[in-house]
């Protein structure tokens, strides 16, 4: 999972986060930049999940 946070320090970031602990993504510290992180981290889990629940083992 992934969220936009303010960092506590008048500025944002983005957090992932499991069941295992979390990681800060990277980010300018802007909301903006925050959100760009995230989105990215979405596409990427996206992207994993295609593959690995493909049974072609991601050939086309």
């Amino acid at each position: 999972m992934v969220s936009v946070e303010p960092n506590g320090k008048g500025g944002w970031w983005a957090l992932e986060s499991d069941e295992g602990g979390g990681a800060v993504l990277s980010c300018d510290g802007t909301k903006r930049g925050a959100i760009e992180a995230a989105l990215v981290w979405v596409y990427q889990f996206n992207a994993e999940m295609e593959v690995t629940n493909d049974p072609t083992g991601g050939a086309r």
